[in-house]
């Protein structure tokens, strides 16, 4: 809904104008139920410090969102660097 209004805007040339007070944050819910988020709580438990496993869990979640993001419609910021996030992830359950 807010894709069409931001086009609704952009064809009126408003620029947000009327419809500026309903554009808001996205909200990313987590299914805590999901095998990845699991993954990830279970990865935290047993190596809470080992940098690797922190390195691979930030990664994770960076590509949770992003995935997220695209999902919804969204234009991420730097879709080079998504690529190569998929890829190096790719890659690892390659190898495994």
């Amino acid at each position: 809904m807010q894709k069409y209004l931001r086009a609704q805007a952009v064809v009126d040339s408003d620029d947000k104008g009327s419809f500026e007070n309903i554009f808001n944050q996205a909200v990313l819910e987590i299914n805590t139920k999901h095998p990845i988020i699991q993954r990830l709580a279970q990865i935290q438990k047993e190596y809470p410090e080992d940098p690797d496993t922190s390195d691979e869990g930030k990664e994770t979640i960076d590509l949770i969102f992003n995935t997220a993001a695209l999902a919804a419609g969204y234009t991420l910021d730097n879709a080079a660097e998504y690529s190569k996030m998929v890829l190096k992830m790719l890659t690892r359950v390659a190898s495994k």
